[in-house]
């Protein structure tokens, strides 16, 4: 119960620091680099293949590598599972409390198969309105496309690693739960904050803490409800970061923010020398 409680009260209060501080931080230099030279790759595929062809480019090409990084990060958390996983598998099945139980039973569902679909399915139509005076259709291709590229990989995974689950549940490597609350939650948030164009990192950062407040419940609640191993939550933490971070670029290959600028508008900006 301490553990988890102490879990929470760190999230929320390093999302409250985060959210106070969002307006007096900036991204480091290198990260600056690497994003200018992701949105000049952004704008060649969309010169060369359209909108739609450069975002399925993104997802291929960023589903085939999360698929390689998770089997490699997978085969590496079989070889330490019994030193790692069933002494942490064991001594929460000492900690167990009936009252704890019931609530942990419940809060487990926030990343759940039919509650997560539902969450897709409506976000989607809803965000689908509100877009509706720039390309309406985006929230549509991609939250679905984010959920079913999810499901699929994770399948994908789950055969290739091949290293079993716990003795109470069929949980498997990695844990879809956790995956699915990073990107499905983490898009709904994203295309909401596009939808309101704000400038404003403080609801960003809102944003980023809200979904690391939700991926600390479904972690805790997987491993204490003994539905995964800890390496199975941690594996699901990496996946769903990953899926989000190839779902949001391809997002905005199909979305340049309603302003009808062009690649070559975009170069120009880049060289224009101010004054």
């Amino acid at each position: 119960m301490l553990v988890g409680v102490v879990a929470l009260v760190l999230v929320v209060g390093a999302g409250a620091l985060l959210v106070l501080r969002a307006d007096r931080t900036t991204a480091p230099g290198w990260v600056r680099s690497v994003l200018a030279r992701a949105r000049a790759v952004g704008d060649v595929l969309v010169a060369q293949l359209g909108r739609v062809g450069a975002f399925a480019a993104a997802v291929f090409l960023g589903g085939g590598a999360m698929t390689f990084v998770l089997w490699v990060l997978g085969e590496g958390f079989q070889a330490i599972e019994p030193y790692v996983d069933h002494p942490t598998f064991e001594w929460f099945a000492a900690g167990r409390d009936a009252t704890w139980d019931s609530i942990w039973l419940v809060l487990t569902n926030v990343g759940g198969l039919q509650q997560t679909q539902v969450l897709t399915v409506v976000a989607a139509l809803v965000l689908a309105v509100l877009w509706r005076r720039r390309r309406w259709w985006v929230p549509l291709v991609v939250l679905p496309v984010g959920y079913l590229l999810e499901k699929n990989v994770q399948e994908l995974l789950k055969l290739v690693v091949d290293r079993g689950h716990p003795p109470t549940t069929l949980g498997s490597y990695p844990s879809g739960g956790c995956a699915r609350v990073i990107v499905v939650y983490g898009l709904v948030v994203v295309l909401a904050l596009r939808w309101t164009e704000t400038t404003s990192r403080r609801w960003w950062a809102a944003g980023a803490a809200l979904v690391a407040l939700l991926e600390t419940v479904q972690a805790y609640a997987r491993m204490y409800n003994q539905e995964h191993w800890l390496t199975d939550v941690i594996g699901g933490f990496f996946f769903g970061l990953f899926l989000l971070a190839t779902m949001v670029s391809a997002m905005l290959l199909l979305d340049d923010g309603g302003t009808g600028r062009t690649v070559e508008d975009r170069r120009v900006e880049r060289v224009r020398v101010p004054g």
